[in-house]
């Protein structure tokens, strides 16, 4: 994986191993009540989520804290993960 040899790409991982993940972790807790696995799930996917916007140019300059935007992803992630928990409940209720 040649993405992971640039130093800025390392520095973000380094950050978000450290801070990101841990704080994103609190939060979520906090907030929702998902399993590890789709705690995780969420974080995973918010991982991946904040490299492709900076892969695809939507993220160029930051007017907060890394930490801030990627909790704000990892918002946005849990929200579409309590949805599809949500559909799959009601669609196993239905086939019942």
């Amino acid at each position: 994986m040649a993405e992971f040899e640039d130093p800025q790409t390392i520095d973000i991982v380094s950050f978000l191993e450290k801070e990101g993940h841990p704080q994103a972790r609190s939060f979520l807790l906090k907030t929702y009540s998902f399993s590890e696995q789709d705690l995780e799930d969420v974080i995973q996917d918010s991982t991946f989520a904040l490299f492709k916007n900076i892969k695809d140019g939507k993220l160029v300059t930051l007017t907060c804290k890394l930490t801030t935007y990627f909790i704000q992803i990892c918002v946005n992630q849990a929200l579409n993960k309590r949805e599809k928990i949500r559909s799959l409940r009601s669609l196993q209720k239905l086939l019942r």
